[in-house]
Order: structure tokens, then sequence, then C-alpha cells
């Protein structure tokens, strides 16, 4: 069985590649021209972000049926199974995309099966449970093993975040015209988290100012208690120095975890825009 997941789904090339894992880009625009996410392979990450502070406007778009019929092609020729472990359904309108193709695909290849799993995350929460799957698949773990370890991760894996303009949220339709004119009048900065049930964003808290944002965030990564052998992973769209402070707070709790950073990419970078900053782990 061929495993695959794509770049919304965010983590390292290397652990990628070290994972057995097959990418499917998934595209962005940025000031017109068509670019598709490779995990840092080639792309610049800081350079996206540079260019948005610089008034270059990120869009995103959905891959075709085409797309997704010449990723899982190759795999399906050479006799291999496919299980696609991707970014949340509820996230996009490219899996009516994908639906199309596997349906076609599977007339093709009536010998073969291709199984789509919806992590219900984004970001490098998705790529959290993608990892644990590739590690579970290399032990052994059948595809019934594998939608069962899915559906406890979904409760088990958490990721707070919070932006510093909600002018991207807004243009990704995440929040109304309105909410975001009143939230950057009065300075206020949502905290969010990804609903596992759902796959859609959630608010879960708001503070007045960046400082009292990142404070509140950290104190609800702080208020539960993490498998320490999984670490923590702190995410951010060119704000180092934020990540740092993050990591900071953390290590007063949590000195004996790995704690490490990781960029948000260009994808989803286009709809939460520079100045992300979010904590990743997994309850106990």
């Amino acid at each position: 069985m061929k495993l695959f997941t794509d770049s919304n789904c965010e983590m390292s090339f290397e652990c990628l590649k070290e994972l057995g894992l097959e990418l499917i880009r998934m595209p962005y625009i940025l000031d017109g021209e068509m670019n598709y996410y490779d995990l840092g392979e080639n792309i610049n990450i800081g350079d996206f972000y540079k260019s948005m502070r610089e008034g270059s406007v990120a869009k995103t778009t959905a891959l075709n049926e085409h797309d997704y019929t010449e990723y899982f092609k190759p795999a399906l020729e050479s006799g291999e199974d496919i299980l696609y472990i991707s970014f949340a359904h509820s996230m996009s309108a490219t899996f009516e995309s994908m639906n199309k193709a596997i349906d076609t695909l599977k007339i093709e290849y009536p010998d073969r099966t291709i199984t789509c799993i919806d992590t219900c995350l984004i970001s490098v929460a998705g790529g959290e449970m993608v990892r644990r799957v590739a590690l579970a698949y290399k032990e052994g773990a059948l595809l019934g093993d594998i939608i069962k370890l899915v559906e406890r991760l979904r409760e088990k894996i958490v990721v707070y975040f919070t932006v510093d303009d909600l002018e991207y949220l807004r243009r990704g339709g995440r929040i109304s015209r309105m909410k975001s004119f009143v939230g950057s009048i009065l300075g206020v900065k949502p905290v969010l988290h990804m609903n596992s049930a759902g796959g859609y964003l959630e608010k879960i808290g708001a503070a007045k100012g960046r400082k009292a944002a990142l404070k509140q965030m950290a104190g609800f990564a702080l208020d539960n208690e993490i498998d320490k052998e999984q670490g923590i992973i702190i995410l951010y769209a060119e704000c180092i120095e934020d990540a740092n402070q993050i990591k900071e707070l953390l290590e007063e709790k949590y000195s004996d975890v790995n704690i490490k950073l990781s960029e948000v990419g260009p994808v989803v970078g286009a709809h939460s825009g520079p100045g992300t900053i979010g904590v990743c782990f997994t309850k106990k």
C-alpha cells in the first residue's frame, strides 16, 4: 500500500521522505502566479511572507480531477493500493475533485483499493497525525487499525493559534467583513483551535492586543496534560521572536519535553497571514 499526504498537513520535507510518503503538492497563487507547495524542498517560505508584507496578494485554489488522477495513477499501475491521509475536508472544495477522480480510477482499477482518511486537522496538527499513521503502518498496522488510530488521535491532537491581522481570515472566508473591521479597530486578537469533531475553526478565546493573545494561547496549552513522549510543536509565520517567547513559557512547565518550531506554509499562510502563531501537542 502506498501512503499519500498533502502539503497542507505540514511537516518537514526530510520527515516526509524518511517515512516514505508520497506528497500531493497543494496550489496557491501569489500575485497571479500559480505555485505548488513542496514542504520547503525548493520554495522559500520566508520569501513568501516577505512578499505578503510588501503588499503581494496570496490566494489558494483547488486541485482538479485530472491533478488527482496524475498523482494516484502511477501507484495503481504498479499494483499498489492507496491510502491518502489528508487535511480537513471541511476546509476546501478540492475534495470534490478528488472524489470524482477516485470514482473513475476505481472503475479503471477494480482490483485496487483507494482510501482517503480525513484527519479533520490542518497544518502541523495534520502533519502530526500523518507522522503517527505512517509510523504505525511501518510497524505492521492494517487499514482497519489505522482508521481506529485516526479516530483516537482526532480527540488527542490539539492545536491552538492566533493571528496578527484578521483581514487574512476575512479574505479566506473564515470570518465576516464586519467582524474583521470591528476586531481590527478594537485591537482584538482571537485564539482559535480546530474542532476535531467537524474539522472546522472554532474561537475559544480573544484578547486585547498581541501580547495578551500570546499569553492566553500559551495558557490554554499549559492547562492541558500533554503526552510528553510526542513533544510539542510551535507553528509560526514570520514571527520567530514570538515563537521563541512561547517556547520559553512552555519550558517552565515542560522542561523535559522536546519543543520544536515549524514554519506555516504558504497555502495555510495565505489564509492566516504573517504573524500567525500556534501550539500543537497530543493530550494524554
